[in-house]
């Protein structure tokens, strides 16, 4: 994600794109601000992510609590689960 925020810039979401995915979408983002992205605002990925969750028809939305890049399989279990059962 980083590289396609040093793409993207300060552009706007491309809203034709995601309003033309049929599929259902989940985003998740850590709830932790990420060391590695120097520079980007502090809530950068999750902003990004509620934007695209909102542009998109089926578009979900889940900010989970972990520390570093890797959810414990505990917690994002259930959220993948309850995704591909609904």
């Amino acid at each position: 994600l980083r590289y396609d925020a040093a793409c993207l810039g300060d552009g706007p979401p491309p809203a034709a794109r995601l309003a033309a995915v049929s599929q259902p979408v989940l985003l998740t983002t850590g709830a932790t601000i990420d060391p590695h992205s120097a520079g980007l605002p502090t809530d950068f990925f999750g902003a990004a992510a509620d934007v695209a969750a909102g542009r998109l028809p089926h578009g979900r939305r889940k900010t989970i609590e972990v520390a570093g890049h890797i959810p414990d399989p505990a917690v994002l279990g259930p959220i993948l689960t309850a995704f591909y059962t609904d």
